[in-house]
């Protein structure tokens, strides 16, 4: 997922694109989904974070604007416009 997709839409075109190719015996259980989320890396909540974060974890961190990754906080940044951070453990 990415910035202005939503799950449902992905859903049809998956379907749309197996049918497409031949595929219409592979069945599709949708589970549910949330839409993509992005939190501006200049936000200076992110700034707020990072800071923090260095004396902890003994190492600047990594700033990575998209990961692969579906948080519950998603929906508050999306519908509510509240900038997320998440750290990962090294």
């Amino acid at each position: 997922m990415v910035p202005n997709q939503k799950p449902e839409d992905v859903l049809i075109n998956l379907r749309k694109f197996l049918d497409d190719g031949g595929f219409e015996d592979i069945e599709i259980t949708y589970l549910g989904g949330e839409p993509a989320a992005r939190t501006d890396p200049d936000d200076p909540f992110v700034n707020l974070v990072v800071a923090a974060a260095e004396p902890v974890y003994g190492m600047p961190m990594q700033i990575a604007p998209m990961i692969g990754s579906v948080i519950a906080s998603m929906t508050r940044t999306t519908r509510n416009m509240v900038p997320t951070v998440a750290a990962e453990i090294p």
